[in-house]
């Protein structure tokens, strides 16, 4: 009976960290896709200085939040995020519009990709 309510106990703990990790990650990826959509917006008006200053933003945002991305998720993810707005922030140098905005794009897939795979779910654990 004691081996049982331990495992009910470990259980419920990974859960409740589970969880806990879950709701971590989404405030930090929301806040990561709100910048993002603000370099979106940077780069649509062709205002390539308040880009670069929001590419800051959100290269402060994955600093200050890379040990809770890394903790439980693939640091494959955080790495790919790292090295794409290191191109982004390349093309912005060069004033190149659409391949910034394309570099954009495929920053809100792997943030949202990102929130995705930290969720407990069935696929996620198996």
């Amino acid at each position: 009976m004691k081996s049982v309510i331990v495992s009910l106990i470990l259980a419920a703990a990974v859960v409740t960290g589970s969880l806990m990790y879950t709701h971590k990650i989404d405030g930090v990826t929301d806040k990561m896709s709100d910048i993002n959509s603000r370099i979106i917006q940077s780069l649509e008006n062709e205002d390539f200085t308040q880009a670069k200053e929001n590419i800051n933003d959100l290269k402060d945002c994955i600093e200050k939040n890379s040990i809770i991305m890394e903790t439980m998720g693939n640091h494959e993810e955080a790495d790919k995020i790292k090295m794409n707005l290191s191109e982004l922030e390349r093309f912005t140098d060069g004033e190149k519009r659409t391949d910034a905005l394309s570099k954009c794009s495929v920053l809100n897939f792997l943030i949202d990709h990102l929130s995705e795979v930290s969720h407990l779910t069935i696929e996620n654990i198996l």
